[in-house]
Protein backbone atom coordinates (compact mmCIF):
# COMPACT_ATOMS: atom_id res chain seq x y z
CA UNK A 1 0.00 0.00 0.00
CA UNK A 2 1.11 3.17 -0.70
CA UNK A 3 1.23 6.45 1.71
CA UNK A 4 -0.95 9.07 0.38
CA UNK A 5 0.91 12.60 0.02
CA UNK A 6 0.82 15.37 2.73
CA UNK A 7 -1.15 17.55 0.74
CA UNK A 8 -4.25 15.77 1.06
CA UNK A 9 -3.75 15.51 4.93
CA UNK A 10 -3.40 19.35 4.62
CA UNK A 11 -5.93 20.14 2.20
CA UNK A 12 -9.06 18.05 4.48
CA UNK A 13 -7.78 19.24 7.20
CA UNK A 14 -8.17 23.32 6.12
CA UNK A 15 -11.46 21.78 4.91
CA UNK A 16 -12.90 20.70 8.24
CA UNK A 17 -11.86 23.96 9.92
CA UNK A 18 -13.36 25.89 7.00
CA UNK A 19 -16.46 23.78 7.46
CA UNK A 20 -16.66 24.41 11.27
CA UNK A 21 -15.81 27.69 11.01
CA UNK A 22 -18.77 28.63 8.83
CA UNK A 23 -20.51 26.16 10.74
CA UNK A 24 -19.89 28.69 14.48
CA UNK A 25 -20.91 31.69 12.02
CA UNK A 26 -24.01 30.61 11.53
CA UNK A 27 -24.99 29.57 14.90
CA UNK A 28 -23.92 32.95 15.82
CA UNK A 29 -26.40 34.42 13.58
CA UNK A 30 -29.38 31.96 14.73
CA UNK A 31 -28.77 33.09 18.20
CA UNK A 32 -28.55 36.60 17.31
CA UNK A 33 -31.75 36.48 15.74
CA UNK A 34 -33.14 34.47 18.32
CA UNK A 35 -32.48 37.31 20.68
CA UNK A 36 -33.48 40.11 18.49
CA UNK A 37 -36.89 37.97 18.35
CA UNK A 38 -37.20 37.70 22.30
CA UNK A 39 -36.43 41.81 22.76
CA UNK A 40 -39.01 42.21 20.56
CA UNK A 41 -41.62 40.01 21.72
CA UNK A 42 -40.97 41.58 25.39
CA UNK A 43 -41.16 44.85 23.80
CA UNK A 44 -44.84 44.84 22.78
CA UNK A 45 -45.86 42.69 25.45
CA UNK A 46 -44.78 45.54 27.55
CA UNK A 47 -46.90 47.51 25.13
CA UNK A 48 -49.98 45.79 25.08
CA UNK A 49 -49.74 45.93 28.96
CA UNK A 50 -49.63 49.95 28.78
CA UNK A 51 -52.73 49.56 26.68
CA UNK A 52 -54.75 47.35 28.76
CA UNK A 53 -53.64 49.74 31.74
CA UNK A 54 -55.21 52.60 29.71
CA UNK A 55 -59.22 53.36 31.73
CA UNK A 56 -60.41 54.76 28.83
CA UNK A 57 -61.96 52.20 26.38
CA UNK A 58 -61.69 54.22 22.64
CA UNK A 59 -57.98 55.10 23.85
CA UNK A 60 -57.61 51.56 24.89
CA UNK A 61 -58.72 50.75 21.24
CA UNK A 62 -56.88 53.14 19.67
CA UNK A 63 -53.30 51.78 21.89
CA UNK A 64 -53.81 48.46 20.42
CA UNK A 65 -54.18 48.81 17.01
CA UNK A 66 -51.21 51.62 16.99
CA UNK A 67 -49.15 48.42 18.07
CA UNK A 68 -46.72 46.82 15.47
Amino acid sequence: MRPQPRGWGLLAAAAAAALLFSFGRAVQGVMAQGQLRHIQTQERAQAQWRCNTIADREARKACRAALP
